[in-house]
């Protein structure tokens, strides 16, 4: 074996004590001794019956605590297990949640307190963990989860899979138990003869399988060495070598071939975390999993060239430098992108700079910044006999034709609050969108506002809804939550500002815990009163309270004014660049992996999905200004078209008559049983027109991307609803296509009539001529494509 590396040797070797040994010899077992000693503590104490992992369930998600750890084993965890540190070296193929069987780590302890239960209790021991908030999660996941499945695998064979396991499948599981067992270390032999397949399971007591459980388990505990973390850690290292020389094409592998199994994945998270980004490794930087980084250990073999960016073996590989002076990558003449100062190319398409001398993001970002100062005057100056402020962010990318809710509630109030400037550049700036289907076609956006305050996130989200809790709870009716249980009510929120390192002040909740106690008593707001004549002389009155009201909104409003000034003033240039990043960054490392995985960018409609937040946050639905942000070639370049309406909802409600929609009056009380059935007929064919008429503006886009008035199938879902039209579905569809014609033929001023509608929708059934002076010569009208003549 002389001139072979480490690597090559360990694939020779017949045995993991062989591999253990080499690995002593060259001195590579250093890379995991903190590891291993950490492993094979927890190991054991688990299997001498202790619990190692708590588990806090809560609403939307789990938390996972290892237990009794020192200082330095807690160090080591959250250093070698960080998901950003994960990312940091390229393991992207983590999945964002992960439920975890963390029963199996506590199943020796579980048979201790509850024998007979034990399994059950095991089984229903998991929890749902988001894994980029849980190092301890993570090294479940990784390490001790599939290290005590393969463990205690005897057990479930024995409790769950009868009747549901083929003999083959059984024998193979087995081939694995004894492969397992053995590089271990373990001598089980005695205790698992009776759980093997026809070996008469079946045939003992329920006390007799009992304790087989429990001298495996007892058997399994007197083994338990401290190097029983390093022979499992071993053991997958082996696996790994074993599959990489097994792919290799002249000595090189692409991380793909080789990582063939979630295990294996596992694995190469498991126990190289720390070497993938070890400070001064060459590879500290990469951002597609490469398996140089690993085999360094052995023996610094190098993958091929499709399991690296632009071909460049040696150096890091995803930089978002962009050639800035200041990084090592652009003084040495290469395209590596690591460690640049500048994360992305602002400037977005060639031209940019020259245009407007600002990016499109930083024009965003402006205008964000703008309508945070305007949102907080506002919020600042509220009090008690103004209108609630609910309504001022928009909260849905659609309109809505019928009742848009409460009396207290203010739709599009920010058309009468916010400055005319800001308005209509929020209209500018977020007006436009791209469908991922049509990434060549930029189509109008439907409610910029709302796309604006989606792109604003989760801090609008909480300080506007802090702000409207406030109101509500002191200025009534009803409020969704109360004042003790805000920070609840906003976890996500919240969680989602600590991610990003913009964290709301905790002593926010506790002052306002404190004001609430000084409010005023809960005073009824007056009642409204309906009646409703019978006949005969005889009427019924009712009278619906209309919640209650207390004094001193005012103490609420200065506490949380304060609170959310002193966020703005600390966090939110950050935020908004955190913001900003978090959308670009993830869309730009998959397309890096894409090209690290086959050697290729993605296609184009494929990435489009991926890449259509980022694009209609922050470049207007213009994709190739982001291709250019994240220094990529479009390979078109997309195009602006526009058919939608200034009045958006002023032309849904258009539609919404030309369907034949009419205001209904729901009357509380009726007459009879046929009247009530006939009112709920009515009731619900107008909520089915409303519907239609609101998805009538998303028709209109997908004319924009499709270039002509798009088919049954294109537009998707009318199919629910079209009875409401006609019996016929093609028919119907015609209808709603003629209504859609109708409202856009109709001027803003002009209020809408059905009874032309009635013959006109007759002509486009009858196939009818086409309006006169609609078409200039040459060119079909827009209602000439709509009725495909």
């Amino acid at each position: 074996m002389t001139g072979m590396s480490f690597g090559q040797r360990a694939a020779n070797l017949d045995s993991l004590d062989a591999l253990i040994f080499l690995e002593q010899e060259d001195e590579r077992h250093t890379f995991f001794a903190e590891l291993d000693a950490l492993s094979s503590t927890l190991i054991a104490r688990s299997l001498n019956g202790e619990k190692i992992i708590n588990v806090k369930h809560f609403i939307e998600k789990s938390e996972i605590v290892i237990l009794e750890l020192d200082a330095s084993k807690q160090r080591l965890l959250d250093d070698w297990f960080s998901v950003e540190h994960q990312h940091s070296k390229g393991a992207w193929f983590l999945p964002e949640k992960a439920s975890l069987k963390t029963g199996l780590a506590n199943l020796p302890a579980t048979f201790k307190s509850h024998p007979r239960f034990a399994h059950r209790i095991t089984t229903e021991d998991w929890a749902s963990v988001t894994l980029a908030k849980s190092s301890a999660g993570l090294m479940v996941w990784s390490i001790l989860e599939p290290f005590f499945y393969e463990l205690f695998l005897p057990l479930e064979i024995r409790a769950s899979w009868s009747g549901l396991k083929t003999r083959e499948d059984q024998l193979a599981a087995w081939e694995t138990i004894d492969k397992f067992v053995t590089a271990l270390g373990l001598g089980l032999d005695k205790q698992l003869r009776i759980f093997r397949y026809g070996a008469g399971w079946g045939g003992l007591s329920s006390g007799e399988q009992l304790k087989a459980k429990q001298d495996l388990l007892s058997n399994i505990a007197k083994q338990v060495t401290e190097e029983i973390g390093a022979r499992y850690r071993a053991y997958c290292c082996r696996q790994l070598i074993a599959n990489y020389y097994q792919k290799a094409r002249d000595g090189r592998a692409t991380r793909r071939r080789v990582l063939t199994r979630i295990a294996d994945r596992k694995a190469l998270v498991g126990f190289f975390g720390r070497i993938l980004s070890e400070r001064g490794n060459a590879f500290d930087r990469t951002k597609a999993v490469r398996l140089a980084a690993v085999f360094r250990i052995f023996g610094r073999e190098t993958p091929s060239r499709r399991a690296t960016l632009y071909g460049n073996p040696e150096g890091p590989v995803f930089c978002w430098c962009y050639q800035e002076p200041s990084c090592d990558c652009a003084r040495e003449g290469s395209r590596c992108r690591g460690g640049g100062t500048r994360p992305f190319n602002l400037l977005g398409r060639p031209g940019a700079k020259e245009r407007s001398g600002v990016s499109p993001v930083e024009e965003r970002v402006q205008v964000l910044s703008e309508f945070w100062n305007a949102f907080d005057e506002l919020h600042g100056l509220q009090a008690p006999g103004m209108p609630s402020l609910w309504g001022l962010v928009e909260e849905f990318r659609s309109i809505h034709i019928g009742p848009q809710g409460p009396d207290w509630y203010n739709p599009q109030l920010y058309r009468k609050l916010l400055p005319e400037a800001l308005q209509h550049r929020i209209e500018e700036l977020w007006g436009a969108m791209m469908l991922p289907q049509w990434p060549d076609r930029i189509v109008t956006e439907i409610a910029p506002h709302a796309l604006m305050g989606e792109t604003f996130g989760p801090a609008l989200a909480f300080w506007h809804g802090c702000a409207l809790t406030a109101w509500f709870v002191c200025e009534g009716p009803f409020s969704r939550t109360d004042i003790p249980g805000l920070s609840a009510y906003h976890a996500r929120h919240l969680s989602a500002l600590r991610d990003l390192a913009t964290p709301v002040d905790e002593h926010l909740f506790e002052e306002l815990n404190e004001a609430e106690g000084h409010l005023g008593p809960a005073v009824p707001i007056e009642r409204s009163v309906s009646s409703t004549d019978l006949g005969n002389g005889v009427s019924v009155s009712m009278r619906v309270g209309m919640g209650s009201r207390r004094s001193g909104f005012e103490k609420l409003r200065n506490i949380i004014t304060g609170y959310r000034r002193d966020w703005g003033r600390r966090y939110l240039a950050s935020y908004l660049r955190g913001r900003w990043e978090q959308d670009l960054g993830e869309p730009a490392r998959n397309y890096a992996q894409t090209i690290a995985d086959t050697g290729k960018p993605p296609a184009s409609k494929r990435f489009a999905q991926q890449a259509a937040v980022p694009a209609n946050r922050w470049f207007g639905g213009d994709i190739s200004a982001f291709y250019a942000a994240i220094g990529e070639k479009c390979r078109y370049q997309p195009r602006r078209a526009s058919l939608m309406p200034a009045d958006r909802a002023g032309f849904g409600r258009k539609v919404f008559v030309a369907l034949g929609g009419a205001q209904v009056t729901r009357k509380i009380m009726v007459q009879s049983r046929e009247e009530g059935q006939a009112q709920a007929a009515q009731i619900q064919r107008n909520n089915d027109l409303e519907r239609l008429a609101e998805q009538s503006l998303h028709f209109i886009q997908l004319e924009e991307a499709l270039g002509h008035p798009p088919t049954m199938k294109e537009f998707r879902g009318f199919e629910q609803r079209s009875a409401v039209l006609a019996p016929d579905m093609d028919r119907a569809w015609q209808i709603y296509g003629a209504a859609i014609r109708s409202a856009m033929n109709q001027s803003d001023h002009e209020v809408p009539d059905a009874r032309p509608f009635a013959q006109e929708r007759a002509q486009s059934v009858s196939g009818g001529p086409p309006e006169e002076g609609t078409a200039r010569p040459g060119k079909r009208s827009w209602i000439a494509r709509l009725l495909h003549r």
